[in-house]
């Protein structure tokens, strides 16, 4: 049975989360520039920007794409050793 390591779960998330920044770089930089502009009041005036940016890292972070990751990770690894063995 073949399974992740603990690196490389942690690769997984990495990689999910850099993908989820990438997605979602225009609304993280509005809600940026909005709280930058607005100080104490970011939590009021920024509700929107915030909600907006949100919704697309909940999107971009979901349970399946980490899975699918997860299992690309898992293919090249049974790939590797696969290869290491018919050597």
């Amino acid at each position: 049975m073949h399974t992740l390591s603990r690196h490389e779960e942690e690769a997984a998330l990495t990689e999910l989360k850099k993908s989820a920044r990438l997605q979602c770089d225009s609304s993280i930089k509005e809600f940026a520039e909005c709280s930058a502009a607005k100080g104490l009041t970011v939590v009021f005036s920024c509700r929107g920007k915030l909600r907006e940016m949100n919704d697309c890292l909940g999107k971009q972070t979901t349970t399946e794409k980490l899975d699918q990751i997860r299992l690309r990770k898992l293919k090249k690894k049974v790939e590797r050793e696969a290869s290491k063995t018919s050597v």
